[in-house]
Order: C-alpha cells, then sequence, then structure tokens
C-alpha cells in the first residue's frame, strides 16, 4: 500500500465515522429534549404539587438539578419544543427502544406506568371535571 492510499484510506474512515457519529449524538439529545420537556408538560398538568406552577416549577427544577446542561433557560426550551412537536413522541420512543446501550434503565423507567410508552407521543389535555 502506498503513503497516499493509507492517507485517503484513513481520511475516509475518519470523516464516515465521524458523520455517523455527530448524527448519533443529535438523534440522542433530540430524544432527551423531546423528553425532558414532554415529563416537565405531563408534570405541569398532572403533578401533584398544584402550589406550583409555570416559570417557578422550571426554576425549582433548574436549582434541584444543578446541571449547566438543565438549566432554566434550556428547560423552558425543552418543554416548547415537546409543546410544538408532540407527534414527535413516536420516534422518540422507537429510537430509544433500538438503542441497546440506553434500553434497559430508560423503558425500566418509562414502564413504571405501564402505558407511558403508549402515552408517549399522545398531547397531552388537561383531565375535564365531570
Amino acid at each position: 500500500m502506498k503513503i497516499d492510499n493509507l492517507v485517503n484510506s484513513i481520511l475516509s474512515i475518519n470523516t464516515a465515522l465521524r458523520e455517523t457519529a455527530a448524527k448519533a449524538i443529535n438523534k440522542c439529545v433530540t430524544a432527551r429534549n423531546w423528553l425532558i420537556g414532554y415529563y416537565i408538560v405531563h408534570y405541569e398538568q398532572n403533578g401533584e404539587d398544584r402550589a406550583v406552577y409555570g416559570e417557578r416549577i422550571l426554576q425549582s427544577l433548574s436549582e434541584r438539578l444543578d446541571d449547566e446542561g438543565l438549566s432554566y433557560r434550556n428547560l423552558k426550551l425543552y418543554r416548547q419544543f415537546y409543546v410544538a412537536f408532540p407527534e414527535s413522541g413516536v420516534c422518540v420512543s422507537r429510537f430509544l427502544l433500538a438503542q441497546h446501550s440506553i434500553r434497559q434503565p430508560l423503558v425500566a423507567q418509562l414502564q413504571s406506568d405501564e402505558n407511558e410508552l403508549i402515552r408517549i407521543g399522545q398531547p397531552l389535555v388537561a383531565k375535564s371535571e365531570s
């Protein structure tokens, strides 16, 4: 093998795998953001702590989570993302089920409520009083 062939092979492999990794990371980040938004909206609509609403929930969450990626601003964006695209849950749940490395702990968490995987992707509606 000539050095030029070696260089081309390494560059080709590096480019292809770097692009694949970036796509995988983007999918995981998108799924994470959507799910966080889903749980925030779910909590706001059905949460037990009804005394805390809106921005105060996000502020309280960001303080308790104490993580740069889970700042007040980001939590607000995650909630907006879910509200704008509630139908994405079907894609998110399929993506997560296909991920072997994260499937077990995440599916166990989602299945703590047996209907959770079914409900993901369906817009939440406030419970009507009858």
